[in-house]
């Protein structure tokens, strides 16, 4: 396996984090921007970052995606990145009664 398909599978797995992070980050920082009594100032830092990281990990899972579906010879290195997702979501799955106990 090349250095590029090692590099590209750490970007899907990146990319794919971030998605999830941000999905929840949103979550958490909206319900805390919506509390009442709360300023408004507080959270709007952390919604902004939820966002960023939303719209840089989107571009880098799916242009990862890409490289490793035209331009790798073998799909060994694509069948190990979406093997590192689904232990990613399964890790995010275990970790959601977490993010509901934070935002109660």
């Amino acid at each position: 396996m090349r250095k590029l398909e090692v590099v590209t599978i750490i970007g899907v797995a990146a990319g794919w984090w971030l998605l999830l992070f941000s999905v929840a980050a949103l979550m958490m920082f909206w319900r805390v921007d919506n509390e009442p009594g709360v300023a408004a100032e507080i959270a709007r830092p952390y919604l902004i970052a939820a966002l960023v990281s939303f719209f840089s990990g989107g571009p880098l899972f799916v242009g990862s995606n890409l490289y490793l579906l035209l331009a790798t010879q073998t799909k060994t290195a694509l069948l190990i990145a979406w093997a590192v997702v689904i232990g990613i979501t399964a890790m995010a799955c275990l970790f959601s009664p977490l993010l509901l106990i934070l935002m109660v």
